[in-house]
């Protein structure tokens, strides 16, 4: 990182928030005066594309700013636009009739396990017979959808 700023001249240091051209830094004061967004603004994408001109050629040509924000709000737009096709790619959704109106009816319990109720038994006696309605609630929760009526599973 260059030590002085190419365009004022002062000591740069991270508080000052340099921005990194090719041919070295400039503080954020002085980038801002030509349009660059401010430092809370910066992204990795703005820094990499600092990084491909000169001081010089960016000073020289106030249309870089422009292009370099319509294509930074381009790839955020695709970005977010993948973002939504996700969510609703993941949506949960009826197995039946594909809507989203559906509503939780709670989690699958399991019965009663012989297994740990002859464990039960063997360590403690009679009593030890309860063991067996112990353990873990199931994995699956139910749902109903509001629109067909019909239950499922996930």
């Amino acid at each position: 990182m260059a030590k002085y700023c190419l365009e004022c001249n002062q000591k740069l240091n991270l508080f000052k928030f340099p921005v990194r051209f090719k041919n070295g830094s400039v503080c954020n004061s002085c980038v801002k005066e030509f349009g660059f967004p401010g430092a809370s603004e910066i992204t990795i994408a703005w820094q990499v594309n600092a990084r491909s001109v000169d001081w010089e050629e960016f000073k020289s040509k106030p249309e870089l700013v422009e292009q370099w924000r319509a294509e930074i709000e381009e790839q955020n737009a695709k970005v977010e636009a993948r973002k939504a096709e996700k969510f609703e790619k993941e949506r949960l959704r009826c197995p039946k009739c594909k809507s989203i109106n559906i509503q939780v009816l709670g989690k699958q319990k399991k019965g009663f396990s012989v297994g740990k109720a002859v464990g039960g038994a063997v360590l403690t006696g009679g009593v030890g017979t309860l063991a067996g309605f112990a353990g873990k609630n199931g994995k699956k929760v139910e749902f109903v959808c509001l629109d067909c009526g019909t239950q499922f599973k996930k």
